[in-house]
């Protein structure tokens, strides 16, 4: 590795259509937001240090399951891009920023697996019905933003 020591990565607004290889294993931050990232995001397993991850402002679909084999990942940013798939578990999470995306009530299966987040931001979200979100427990949750909340049909 050209850098072995470098634990915070800052890569925003640089035009990225996709993770680079040749990225230092013991990152512990990962800032990729607004980018050019698109469709399926899978897992990051050469960084298992990383703690926290900012996918903000891309055009991600879906982040697939096997991407949370990340054990130690507690903060994951995706606000910002239109309409995104959660994998069915996240475990772990501690800090999750979903503002900006759209959420179908469908899909909110999800958020049921994720019984260790503290801070939830569903601000400007699209969301079927609020309702459901609001119906799934959530042990730890110290934090809801659910400001500007608009209807989809």
């Amino acid at each position: 590795e050209a850098m072995p020591s470098l634990r915070v990565l800052r890569c925003t607004r640089n035009k990225i259509h996709q993770i680079p290889n040749a990225l230092p294993s013991a990152l512990c931050i990962l800032e990729l937001g607004d980018n050019n990232i698109q469709g399926t995001f899978t897992t990051l397993e050469s960084f298992p240090e990383l703690r926290e991850l900012c996918l903000r402002g891309n055009a991600l679909c879906e982040i697939r399951d096997d991407f949370f084999r990340l054990q130690k990942l507690e903060k994951l940013d995706v606000s910002g891009n239109p309409s995104i798939m959660l994998p069915s578990s996240l475990s772990n999470l501690l800090h999750l920023d979903l503002s900006g995306t759209t959420l179908i009530s469908s899909k909110l299966g999800t958020m049921a697996s994720a019984k260790t987040l503290c801070s939830l931001s569903a601000a400007r979200c699209r969301l079927n019905d609020i309702t459901d979100l609001l119906a799934i427990s959530y042990p730890n949750l110290i934090y809801l933003d659910l400001r500007h909340h608009k209807h989809c049909s």
